[in-house]
């Protein structure tokens, strides 16, 4: 729904700067009015980047939703519970990144808030936002700091000292409610997020930590490209900063950095001892293309000192040094991996020369002024580098602390009057450690008395392993630092962060401090789960409730694909995580939001883009091609012939798109991010075998589709392009190896690289030669040696649907078992990789322990062990056919657009199974035997069928 002009008075405002692009920066805006009776109120509001709503002191709501900016979103709350006769207040926090990230396209500093209060004789007051409300900068969020992560806004932290210097002017009105850079304003399609309290679970223990030096940690990009919002490495870094560290006597310590290159006096080392004296140390960029926004160099030791090689007096030691000759942005569609463009390639490999030669060259304040001093550009200290609290976190060194100094641990568990009390000395630290017994998604809370300075630092993460060893969220910044003000300090954090373990870190203080709260808002989806699952195996039970609550950490206002790293919707991810909430917890409204804002990326983007919104061009084939798999999925289950009427342009126009990018053989070619799976496949190149077979999907879909609506003028172009893909594809089956070759190259080259995943979803999409079909279908599921394995539970899904196809109903279940029961023994939620995983590091199974591509479980064990297959769109038919295999019962509700259907089964010694069901009415059920029951006497709600049931040799439904 759009708002009209005329309906939406309110003006865009925001608290008046030089510019309203500048990065990371924090507003107050408030309101206040006098009321008399009122029936009802009603608020939009919206803002570019983020809002916290307050209304009379109480916390309303968080938002917006993501959109794209040329369909952007406001959120509609009925807030007549919040206000009262008499004076009230509207207040609202409003922050505005000034940074890409993968969760929207930020055009600059802008807030929207309208208030039409209705009275008991139906005239509307409107209290909209304009120059009568008062605004000002909130000093307390610090702005200098960098990025969460490349996929998030930027790090959190908060100096309650600054609170009190608020300076409140009236408004700044920036443009009208349907003008500036945000179009076509929409309402909300979801829900708001709940907010539901939990407190860690128990304490695990306390540490004394100790820091290791001094860290420098600058962003590149933003310094060199102010104002400028992107969100990947296409943009350059062209630049290396200098200083002269000062030893007053002989020195040894090392160095640590993230993504950089250095030297000291002309000698790279990771320790030095080095006598009394000046050196010149030089640090570069370790590429002119990199994926992380934030370079650092740390050095480990104490009693550094550090002098500006330009200007001794400088307050600033270091100075940066640009080389302009390398400057460049980059179209993201261009430049992914080693798909590079000649031009970038060429600069990349200038830049490591020259690099080298500097780093080489230059050793000391004289070559240094030779080389580069007329070059070197001072900048202020706090605008060239940033506060990174996060870097400490994980390079501290933690040693058991005397229990004397905690008072009351379980205090902030128990919420006793007494509070934790923590005491420190010789400005020490203090981390205490807390276990929320599962993963949580939420705002931190917590309330804390203290004398003013005092600095705490609260970070999580997912996994701590047996050994005690913490798996830190590298490169994403898990965390937030907070500054004591004098006496009682209350703070609720304005991010949704993930973890299960927290760390609360206390420094810089005095006297005792007392930590009197501190809990966490849970903020996610409204689910009302409804199907369930339970069986008389304890282990896929558990497997169930695990993959439960990942879905539900991974939704908000869409589906996403973990709660810590990303919150990202992931096109690809979405089709999964779709047909996983179908049958259990609905989501249709999340789908089709999901759907629709991934269309609306076809506006900006070539095909359509892999995530939405985001400020980050970036395609995944197979995932644009999934897009048409989720439409076709989403309108079987809810039969919803209108939304897939909406969408229709959308299937033309991505696929005509995608007929572009075929090459002169009939293959989908292009230097987009051709990735399927975490695993060893050839793709980082143009053609990759697998894009033209997910194309190929995504006609079939479309066509079916086609059917659906009545569509005709299609279905002749639709047909001969599959025709022309799948010859193309087939003309690369290799006889002897018996499969698909991973890529082309771009000599014409085939690869000598094979993976299990192109037979799969050859056969999968009906894409095999007729004679080959044999071959393919013998070696799904079981690898030969030298060809590459699947790797996520991701990619798991498709070849379980294709052994499905091919009746291995078996060893789907027999996977089930020993692929993901490894995860569900360490730990309550199912993971991006399996236990043997594909993106763990440092011997850790996995990067993520929270990802919603991995809830397979919910959709097979529904399907297999209790059977239940849907054979009518809209839910109306449906076959059950349990495969028994070794449980003696399982029993469950599924979830349809007609109500729930529920069914239990059960086995009474060698020879009867028992099958109840109970169905919605208007839907219609089959009873169906399978290989697994085909001996036996089966009752079905306690009666012998009056006929004799059909039979299946495997448990298939191709939709």
């Amino acid at each position: 729904m759009t708002l009209e002009d005329r309906e939406f008075s309110a003006k865009w405002i925001w608290a008046k700067q030089d510019n309203y692009k500048e990065y990371n920066r924090v507003i107050i805006a408030t309101k206040t009015f006098k009321l008399n009776k009122f029936e009802s109120a009603v608020l939009r509001i919206t803002a570019d980047s983020f809002y916290r709503l307050y209304i009379n002191n109480i916390w309303v709501n968080d938002g917006p939703a993501k959109s794209w900016p040329h369909y952007h979103q406001y959120d509609i709350i009925d807030v007549g519970d919040y206000l009262s006769n008499g004076w009230n207040e509207i207040k609202v926090i409003a922050r505005y990144y000034g940074a890409g990230d993968f969760r929207g396209m930020w055009q600059q500093a802008g807030l929207l808030v309208q208030l039409d209060i209705t009275d008991d004789q139906g005239f509307t007051c409107r209290i909209g936002t304009d120059e009568t409300w008062s605004a000002c900068h909130a000093k307390g969020w610090i702005s200098n700091v960098p990025k969460i992560s490349i996929q998030m806004e930027p790090f959190e932290y908060y100096d309650a000292r600054l609170a009190k210097e608020l300076s409140f002017q009236p408004a700044v009105v920036l443009f009208n409610a349907n003008e500036g850079p945000w179009q076509r304003l929409h309402v909300r399609d979801v829900p708001l997020l709940t907010k539901e309290i939990f407190k860690p679970e128990c304490f695990k223990g306390a540490s004394s930590v100790k820091s290791n030096g001094y860290t420098f940690c600058i962003s590149g990009a933003r310094l060199l490209h102010p104002e400028l919002i992107e969100a990947n490495k296409n943009t350059s870094l062209h630049y290396c900063i200098a200083t002269i560290l000062k030893l007053d006597l002989c020195q040894t310590f090392s160095i640590k950095t993230e993504k950089m290159n250095y030297a000291i006096a002309g000698q790279h080392k990771e320790s030095y001892t080095l006598q009394a004296g000046e050196y010149l140390v030089l640090a570069f960029p370790e590429s002119l293309l990199l994926h992380e926004k934030e370079q650092i160099i740390s050095f480990n030791g104490y009693g550094l000192k550090f002098k500006n090689p330009v200007n001794s007096l400088s307050d600033n030691p270091w100075v940066m040094v640009p080389f302009e000759e390398f400057r460049f942005t980059r179209d993201d569609y261009v430049n992914f991996y080693n798909i590079t463009c000649k031009e970038t390639h060429e600069l990349e490999e200038r830049f490591q020369d020259k690099m080298a030669l500097i780093l080489n060259k230059v050793y000391d304040s004289e070559t240094f002024s030779a080389f580069l001093g007329n070059h070197a550009r001072q900048i202020a200290y706090g605008n060239m580098f940033l506060q990174d609290p996060y870097w400490d976190f994980i390079h501290c060194t933690r040693q058991p602390c005397n229990p004397a100094v905690i008072d009351s641990p379980d205090a902030i568990i128990n919420l006793t009057q007494n509070g934790t009390g923590v005491q420190i000395s010789d400005n020490g630290c203090i981390e205490l450690v807390y276990d929320f017994g599962t993963q949580r998604l939420g705002y931190y809370s917590f309330e804390i008395f203290s004398e003013a300075g005092v600095t705490v630092d609260v970070f999580g993460v997912e996994y701590i392993d047996d050994k005690g060893r913490i798996q830190h969220t590298i490169p994403n910044r898990n965390g937030m630092r907070y500054i004591t003000n004098e006496g009682l300090n209350k703070f609720v954090s304005l991010k949704r962060r993930s973890g299960r373990y927290i760390f609360i870190k206390v420094m810089g203080s005095k006297k005792p401090v007392k930590i009197n709260k501190f809990e966490l808002i849970e903020s996610l989806y409204p689910c009302n789960l409804q199907g369930t699952f339970k069986s008389s195996d304890y282990k896929i039970n558990k497997l169930w409730d695990n993959s439960i609550h990942t879905l539900k950490l991974c939704i908000d206002d869409t589906f996403t694909d973990c709660p810590l790293y990303e919150q990202v919707f992931w096109v690809g991810d979405m089709r999964n995580e779709a047909l996983f909430s179908y049958h259990t917890i609905g989501a249709k409204d999340i789908a089709a939001r999901c759907l629709r804002l991934s269309s609306q990326s076809l506006d900006l983007s070539p095909m359509i883009s892999s995530h939405a919104p985001t400020s980050w061009k970036s395609i995944i084939p197979a995932w644009s091609f999934l897009w048409h798999s989720a439409l076709w999925e989403y309108y079987w289950f809810w039969g919803d012939v209108e939304f897939l009427r909406s969408m229709w342009p959308t299937c033309l126009k991505n696929l005509h798109a995608a007929e572009r990018y075929l090459d002169g053989f009939g293959l989908f070619s292009a230097s987009f991010w051709n990735f399927f799976d975490w695993s060893d496949i050839d793709s980082f190149h143009e053609t990759v075998l697998y894009n033209s077979m997910f194309m190929v999907n995504a006609i079939d879909a479309t066509v079916k589709c086609a059917k659906v609506l009545g569509v005709t003028d299609e279905q002749s172009w639709l047909s001969d392009l599959r025709h022309k893909l799948v010859n193309a594809i087939n003309r690369y089956w290799d006889n002897a190896k018996k499969g698909y070759p991973d890529s082309i190259h771009s000599n014409g080259r085939v690869s000598e690289s094979f993976s299990c995943h192109n037979n799969f979803l050859a056969f999968l999409f009906g894409i095999v030669e007729k004679e080959n079909i044999e071959s393919v279908v013998s070696s799904i599921g079981s690898c030969r040696d030298g060809v590459t394995e699947v790797g996520s539970p991701f990619a798991i899904m498709f070849l379980y649907e294709a052994m499905e196809k091919a009746g291995r109903v078996g060893d789907i279940i027999k996977s089930l078992y020993g692929k993901f029961i490894p995860m569900i023994d360490k730990g309550t939620t199912v993971w991006e990789s399996f236990a043997d995983g594909t993106t763990g590091s440092n011997g850790f199974p996995t990067r993520s322990h929270c990802h919603a591509w991995s809830a397979v479980a919910l959709y097979y064990l529904p399907r297999l062990i209790l059977g239940i297959r849907q054979t009518q769109s809209e839910g109306k038919s449906f076959e059950i056919s349990p495969y028994l295999g070794r449980l003696k019962w399982a029993e469950g509700a599924y979830l349809t657009p007609q109500g729930l259907l529920h069914v239990n089964w059960k086995v009474k010694g060698d020879n009867l199974l028992e099958i109840n069901y109970q169905a919605p009415k208007g839907v219609s059920v089959s009873i169906v035997k399978n290989i697994t029951c085909s001996h036996m006497k089966v009752i079905v709600n306690s009666k012998e069928p009056t006929k004799q049931l059909d039979y299946i040799d495997n448990c298939t439904f191709q939709k």
